[in-house]
């Protein structure tokens, strides 16, 4: 059996070159901006942070308006793609910020969603990193950056029940990029950043060893009107027909082989 040969779109440029001309496009969370706004000049772009518009390139090609993400200063069904590059693991409260993204899409809007693996080596050593860098500058009731832990699984039970459907995903690799510019305030951890990607590539090569392997889920999704994802509570013993039960009873009658499982 041939594979398809045609791919849906998944990476942010990619998405981008997709939507027709005239479209609005979100960069939530945009920090010095998620992409290169100059290189679409045909779609409206508005950026958004809590902190001060974005320096650099991208500051004078897009719309910037300074609010947070959980009410978002616009009116609802007002973009095409939202994009959350590296945010979600952020914020104290994810379901209202997606709920929140949920409001300001279309119908068949589309959301693009990048965060990192919880379970993966660049995130727990990012996670260590920041526990160490506020002990070592004493700031001990400082919060952590990575308030969020996602697996992939959890990731789409969070969308499904939040009326999103997801369309592409990718597991992408890790590239520590935050550990090649990281000197804050006396922490010079770049210089480390060299040895230890080199050493995790010798690992990879000689030992099939992959660390930087499933670092980050890359997701588009779409905004639908239906909840996609279903509970299920029980399994039958004997036939294995699987069910939801609402109700407390202590057992409960199984539609299919009609035999009595307990609850």
């Amino acid at each position: 059996m041939e594979k398809a040969e045609k791919k849906q779109e998944l990476l942010i440029e990619e998405v981008l070159s997709s939507l027709p001309q005239g479209s609005t496009v979100l960069d939530a969370g945009c920090g010095k901006g998620s992409f290169d706004y100059s290189a679409y000049q045909g779609l409206r772009i508005v950026s958004v942070d809590c902190f001060n518009s974005p320096q650099g390139p991208n500051s004078s090609k897009s719309l910037f308006c300074k609010s947070d993400l959980f009410k978002l200063p616009f009116g609802s069904g007002a973009f095409d793609l939202c994009i959350y590059n590296f945010v979600l693991e952020h914020v104290e409260r994810p379901q209202e910020i997606l709920l929140e993204a949920r409001r300001v899409l279309k119908k068949n809007g589309l959301l693009y969603i990048a965060t990192p693996n919880a379970a993966s080596l660049e995130d727990k050593l990012y996670r260590f990193q920041n526990i160490m860098r506020n002990l070592f500058l004493f700031k001990f009731r400082r919060p952590l950056d990575h308030k969020q832990k996602y697996s992939f699984s959890g990731l789409l039970k969070f969308f499904y029940e939040n009326g999103f459907y997801l369309k592409s995903f990718c597991l992408c690799p890790a590239g520590f990029c935050w550990l090649h510019n990281y000197n804050a305030k006396g922490l010079k951890l770049g210089i480390l950043a060299g040895p230890f990607i080199f050493t995790l590539r010798k690992l990879k090569r000689f030992f099939k060893l992959d660390l930087f392997k499933d670092s980050n889920f890359l997701m588009l999704l779409e905004a639908v009107e239906t909840t996609n994802y279903r509970d299920i509570s029980h399994v039958c013993k004997k036939c294995g027909y699987v069910i939801n039960i609402q109700d407390e009873s202590r057992y409960w009658k199984c539609p299919r082989c009609k035999e009595k499982n307990a609850v």
